[in-house]
C-alpha cells in the first residue's frame, strides 16, 4: 500500500489557521494587483533605458520619481498604522482601477503622468496594508513562511508587468498590462471585503515614534538615493540629498525630544536606519550582473536571446537555495555578521566579474559571481527585513513593511539607472580612444553609429542590426561595450564591499533579533510577559537606548 505523501508542516501551520489563512490569501489577491500595475516609466523597462542612454538628464527625472514613490510608500505605512482601517487597502485598490483606465483611456502625456502619480498613491495604500495584515495575522516561524508567500506572489506578478506591457511591442500600447492591473484590482476588491481585518495599531503613546520613524526613513532614503546617483552632480541631485539632510535633521529634534518624555524608546531607531542604506545598496549592487550579463552573453558572445536569459541560471538557483538556509544562519551567527557577509559577497562577485570579462571568456568563470550574489541578495535581504521588524513594536506592521519595500525598490531603480549610464558613457569613451588615428569627422560619424548600437539594446530589431554590423568594426565594438561593463561591475562591487564593511560596524555588537519576524515587544526576556495587540512592551530593555544583548542574536525560538 502506497503510503500518502505528508505536507510539510511550515505549510499545514499557514493553513490550519483559519482566520490567519483567509488573511493571507487576501492580502496575496492584492499584493498581485499592486505588482501587476505597469511601471511604465520605470527605468526596468527597456524603452526607457533606451531613452536614458539616449539623453542621460532623464537620470534625475528617475531620482525624483523614485524618492517620491518612497515617500508615498512610507507614508502610506505610517497611516495604515495609525488609521487602522481595512478600508485604506481598498481604497488603494480603487485607485489601482481609476489608474489602469486612464493607462488605457489616455496612453501618454499628462494623462500617463497622471495615472502614474495616482498609482504611486495606490501602491502606498495597499502593499504596507497587505503585508502588514499578514504580519499580524501570524507568529514566528509561521509568520515568517506567510510573509514569504505574499513576497513570492508580488514578486511573480512584478515580473509579469513589464511582459504584457510589451504585449504589443516596445512601440505598441500598453493596455493589456493596464486591463490586468484593472482586472485584478476588482477581483481583489471583492475578495478582501470581510476577508482583511483592521489593524491592531500602535499603542497611542508610540504613535509619535511612527511619525519619527516616518520622517528618519524618508530622510536616510532620499539622502542614500542622492549619494547612489553616482555620474551626475546636478541642482536635482543637490536638492534630493538637501531635502533628506533636512528631513533627517528635523527627525532628530523630534527624536530627542519624545525620548525626554518616555522611559524606553520602543523603536530602535540605528538598526532601522543602517539596514534601509543596506537595502538600498542591496537593491543597487545586484542590478549589473543579473541586468548587464545576459546583454554581454548575447552581444559579445552571440549566445541566443532564450540561451542569454537562461545563462543567469546559477544566479536564480543561489535565490532558491539561499532562502532557507538564511533562516538556518540566523539562528546561529550575529545579523551584522550576515547582513555583511551578504553585501561582500554581492560586491566580491561583481569585482570578480570586473576582472574575468572578456571577448571568449569562458562561461564558468561566471558561474561563481552569479550564485555570490543570488545567495549574497537572498541572505542580506532576508536578515535586514528580520531585522527592520524586529526594530519596530508589534503594532507597527504596515510601518515596517513600507520600510522593506521602499528601500529595495529605490536602490534597484537607481542601480538600473547608474550601471546603464556608466557602462554607455565608458564604452563611447573606449570605443572613441579607439579609433583616434582617424580624421576627427570620421570620428564623430563612427561614434555616432556606435552610440546608436548601445541606445538600441534590448528593442525590437536590435538583433538584427548586430548582425548587420560589418565585421572589420566588430571586435572594437566588442571590446567597448566590454570595457563598459567592467566599470560598472567595478563600481556597483566597491560601493558593496564598502557599505558591507560599514553596516558590520554601523549595527553594533548589540543585535535587535531574537529570532526570524519578531517584533520588538515580542522578544521579552524570561520572566517579563510579550506584549501583543499594540500593548505598550514593559521591558525597558526593548529600545534603542538599551537593545538587547549580543546573545539575542543566536537565541532561537
Amino acid at each position: 500500500m502506497m503510503r500518502r505523501m505528508r505536507i510539510p508542516t511550515f505549510i499545514t501551520d499557514v493553513t490550519d489557521d483559519r482566520a490567519g489563512f483567509r488573511t493571507l490569501i487576501a492580502a496575496c489577491v492584492a499584493i498581485a494587483a499592486a505588482g501587476l500595475d505597469p511601471k511604465v516609466l520605470d527605468p526596468g523597462m527597456p524603452d526607457v533605458r533606451a531613452a536614458l542612454r539616449a539623453a542621460p538628464d532623464l537620470q534625475s527625472l528617475i531620482l525624483v520619481g523614485v524618492v517620491i514613490g518612497s515617500a508615498l510608500l512610507i507614508v502610506g505605512g505610517v497611516l495604515g498604522d495609525m488609521l487602522r482601517d481595512a478600508r485604506l487597502l481598498r481604497t488603494g485598490l480603487v485607485l489601482f482601477v481609476v489608474s489602469s483606465a486612464l493607462g488605457v483611456l489616455l496612453p501618454s502625456g499628462p494623462g500617463l503622468l497622471l495615472g502614474r502619480a495616482i498609482a504611486w498613491v495606490a501602491a502606498g495604500l495597499v502593499i504596507p496594508y497587505a503585508v502588514g495584515s499578514v504580519a499580524r495575522a501570524y507568529d514566528g516561524a509561521t509568520r515568517a513562511t506567510a510573509l514569504g508567500v505574499v513576497y513570492a506572489v508580488m514578486g511573480a506578478a512584478s515580473a509579469a508587468a513589464p511582459a504584457l506591457a510589451l504585449a504589443l511591442g516596445v512601440d505598441g500600447p500598453r493596455w493589456p498590462a493596464f486591463l490586468a492591473c484593472g482586472v485584478m484590482s476588482v477581483i481583489a476588491m471583492v475578495v478582501t471585503r470581510g476577508r482583511t481585518p483592521d489593524l491592531p495599531g500602535a499603542d497611542r503613546s508610540q504613535r509619535p515614534w511612527q511619525a519619527v520613524t516616518g520622517l528618519w526613513a524618508f530622510g536616510v532614503v532620499a539622502l542614500v538615493a542622492a549619494i547612489l546617483s553616482i555620474g551626475r552632480i546636478d541642482l536635482v541631485r543637490i536638492g534630493v540629498g538637501c531635502v533628506g539632510v533636512g528631513v533627517i535633521v528635523v527627525a532628530v529634534w523630534l527624536q530627542r525630544r519624545l525620548a525626554r518624555d518616555v522611559a524606553a524608546v520602543p523603536v530602535n531607531l540605528r538598526a532601522v536606519v543602517v539596514v534601509l542604506a543596506v537595502g538600498m545598496v542591496v537593491g543597487f549592487a545586484q542590478v549589473a550582473p543579473t541586468l548587464q550579463l545576459p546583454m554581454f552573453f548575447q552581444f559579445v558572445e552571440g549566445f541566443p536571446p532564450l540561451l542569454a536569459t537562461v545563462a543567469i541560471g546559477p544566479f536564480v538557483v543561489a535565490l532558491l537555495l539561499a532562502g532557507p538556509i538564511s533562516g538556518m544562519l540566523l539562528a546561529r551567527f550575529q545579523p551584522r555578521l550576515l547582513i555583511a557577509a551578504g553585501l561582500i559577497a554581492i560586491g566580491l562577485a561583481n569585482l570578480s566579474v570586473s576582472f574575468v570579462i572578456a571577448r571568449g571568456a569562458p562561461y564558468l568563470v561566471f558561474v561563481v559571481p552569479f550564485v555570490l550574489v543570488g545567495a549574497g541578495f537572498v541572505i542580506a535581504t532576508t536578515v535586514r527585513t528580520a531585522v527592520i521588524f524586529a526594530s519596530v513594536p508589534r503594532g507597527l506592521p504596515a510601518t515596517a513593511a513600507a520600510l522593506n519595500e521602499a528601500s529595495l525598490s529605490v536602490g534597484s531603480r537607481l542601480g538600473i539607472t547608474v550601471v546603464s549610464l556608466v557602462a554607455t558613457t565608458v564604452a563611447i569613451d573606449a570605443y572613441r580612444a579607439s579609433i583616434t588615428e582617424l580624421s576627427p569627422d570620421t570620428v564623430e560619424r563612427a561614434v555616432a553609429g556606435f552610440r546608436q548600437i548601445l541606445e538600441l539594446i534590448g528593442l525590437p530589431g536590435f538583433i538584427q542590426l548586430v548582425h548587420g554590423i560589418d565585421e572589420a568594426i566588430r571586435p572594437d565594438y566588442d571590446d567597448a561595450i566590454v570595457e563598459g561593463l567592467r566599470a560598472s561591475h567595478l563600481l556597483t562591487g566597491w560601493v558593496a564591499v564598502g557599505t558591507g564593511v560599514l553596516a558590520f560596524i554601523a549595527l553594533g555588537r548589540r543585535a535587535p533579533v531574537r529570532s526570524v519576524w519578531d517584533y520588538a515587544d515580542e522578544r521579552a526576556p524570561t520572566g517579563v510577559p510579550a506584549v501583543h495587540d499594540g500593548a505598550p512592551a514593559t521591558d525597558p530593555g526593548v529600545g534603542i537606548s538599551d537593545p538587547p544583548g549580543p546573545d539575542d542574536a543566536t537565541a532561537s525560538r
